[in-house]
Formats: structure tokens, C-alpha cells, sequence
């Protein structure tokens, strides 16, 4: 994920288990919407991976 080459993130680590909610939160243009599409599998990440251990779920919460 980024812009211009610019990496959005560097060394991102994050477990996200079933029940737990998650907010992205940050100014405009800080790329929440691009961290979100890209973990809902919209965009493919530039480097490394995400990984769902039952696979990408049908249906994530989205707003």
C-alpha cells in the first residue's frame, strides 16, 4: 500500500480475531481508506501478504 512509491506502512503487524472491532482513524489523505480497501482484498498490497485463516470472509462491516 502506498502512493508514488511511498510506502503507507512500514513493518505493519496486526491479528485481528473474530469479535473484535477495529477503527481506522487519521486526518484526510492519510490513506485509511487504502489501508481498509487493501485489507478487504480491493487492492493488492505492493509488498508482503494478508492472510486469513478461514479465508477472506463474505461479509466485514464497512462504513
Amino acid at each position: 500500500m502506498g502512493y508514488s512509491n511511498e510506502p503507507l506502512f512500514s513493518g505493519l503487524s496486526l491479528d485481528i480475531h473474530a469479535g473484535m472491532m477495529l477503527a481506522v482513524v487519521g486526518a484526510n489523505g492519510t490513506g485509511k481508506s487504502t489501508f481498509v480497501k487493501t485489507v478487504l482484498g480491493l487492492h493488492d498490497p505492493k509488498i508482503g501478504t494478508i492472510h486469513w485463516p478461514k479465508g477472506r470472509p463474505d461479509e466485514i462491516g464497512y462504513l
